[in-house]
């Protein structure tokens, strides 16, 4: 049989309800204070946050800054979808990800996500992800939103700058190289490994000097421990490729530093001259063959000059003893004839025969004339058979003129030939001629 509870034990635990209920209102307004100064921190922080229910994929929460951001009032925030923050490409990535992690895969905490504002502008952001899981699945999240889009921007901006840097470095003309403080090569690019017969990736690694012959390059080492001496400076050296080919090649070394101006490597341009060598090489070949042939030319058209002149001399010979053989022989002769008591038939035969010895002799004397433009045809005459020994008296009678017109003749020519008042010769004279 249970005893009734005395008026004492009733008003005991009446006071330690009290106590309790004093407690837990006190427990509450002190809820109430945290949760109104974590929403009162939520609300202004300098940092972006909101909160999604995955399932019914909404927003349950956001705070000032990211409404800042965005431009969209609280309402019409709340009315979206978590992805119609996002672009097109990052909506995709945001369901890859989402995909992965239900299905239990690993990601990373952080992710960048572009999203794209009221206004229409886009900008990249750090998305800091926390999801809330219930019954062991992914039921919503909680995002921190930090602005990375002046980072993101640098880091694009730096991949296509690098990107063309590449692109420039792989088809330029000239082989290129890149190698680290010990010599190692940290970069190469196709053409040079082209020009050296080997793959990029047999090439990188190893150290340029079981490449290049370190005799190859007298200053190598200094290039390549950054005591190089005049930068700036090519150096043309031989070598031979992966497969015994000869090359010739022009090196344009630059040391490399880093930001405390240490020595941290060398980068080297390549340019392939060995076809220009052997251009170089051929044309000096064909230049010494022509002048050879040119010596061999003068030679010859010496000779042939040498030839010609004594072709000539004799021409000149030839046509003066014809001339002096028919003056000597047959003039005299003729001369004879003339005064010999002819009759009319037989001093016709002798007019004819006199005017053809002429005509025969005529291009000849015309040609020993040439010498002696200065003289009369008279003179001329005169001065041919001077030049071949004739005394005065033989002339007068060989021209069939007086001896005094033969001397007057040689007086004339005297003075023309500039042996007036000269003790000279005029038949030596005459034949130097």
């Amino acid at each position: 049989m249970i005893s009734e509870p005395t008026s004492s034990g009733l008003e005991a635990r009446i006071r330690k309800l009290e106590a309790v209920n004093r407690r837990l209102k006190q427990e509450l307004r002190s809820a109430k204070n945290s949760e109104a100064r974590f929403r009162t921190l939520y609300m202004t922080a300098p940092v972006g946050m909101y909160e999604i229910d995955l399932d019914q994929g909404c927003f349950t929460a956001v705070n000032n800054y990211v409404l800042e951001r965005v431009g969209y009032s609280r309402e019409a925030f709340m009315r979206l979808k978590p992805t119609d923050l996002l672009t097109a490409a990052s909506r995709e990535q945001f369901f890859r990800r989402l995909e992965k992690i239900r299905s239990g895969q690993p990601v990373p905490k952080h992710v960048e996500y572009q999203i794209q504002l009221k206004n229409g502008r886009r900008l990249w952001a750090l998305f800091d992800i926390r999801y809330i899981r219930q019954d062991d699945r992914i039921c919503g999240a909680t995002v921190a939103i930090y602005d990375n889009d002046e980072r993101k921007k640098a880091e694009i901006a730096l991949r296509n700058s690098e990107r063309r840097f590449r692109t420039l470095v792989e088809t330029m003309a000239e082989g290129l190289a890149m190698m680290n403080a010990q010599g190692d090569i940290v970069y190469i690019n196709r053409r040079l490994a082209d020009m050296s017969g080997y793959p990029v990736e047999e090439l990188v690694g190893r150290n340029v000097r079981e490449v290049i012959d370190p005799q190859a390059i007298v200053p190598l080492e200094d290039i390549l421990t950054g005591h190089l001496k005049g930068e700036g400076q090519s150096y043309e050296f031989a070598w031979t490729d992966r497969f015994g080919r000869q090359n010739t090649s022009i090196l344009s070394p630059q040391t490399l530093y880093d930001a405390d101006d240490r020595f941290c490597g060398t980068f080297a341009v390549v340019t392939d001259i060995t076809e220009q060598k052997k251009t170089q090489r051929a044309l000096k070949n064909r230049e010494k063959e022509l002048k050879q042939k040119n010596i061999r030319l003068e030679e010859i058209n010496t000779a042939l000059r040498t030839l010609v002149k004594i072709r000539e001399e004799d021409k000149t010979e030839i046509e003066e003893t014809v001339v002096a053989s028919i003056h000597q022989l047959a003039d005299p002769l003729l001369s004879r004839l003339k005064t010999s008591g002819l009759n009319e038939r037989q001093k016709s035969y002798v007019a004819i025969l006199e005017a053809n010895l002429k005509e025969i002799i005529a291009p000849f004397a015309r040609q020993i004339a040439t010498q002696y433009l200065e003289l009369t045809p008279a003179e001329v005459e005169v001065a041919n058979l001077v030049k071949h020994g004739r005394k005065t008296k033989e002339i007068a009678s060989l021209l069939n003129i007086s001896v005094r017109t033969v001397e007057m003749h040689r007086r004339n020519m005297r003075k023309k030939l500039g042996l007036r008042h000269k003790n000279a010769n005029l038949r030596t004279f005459l034949l130097s001629r």
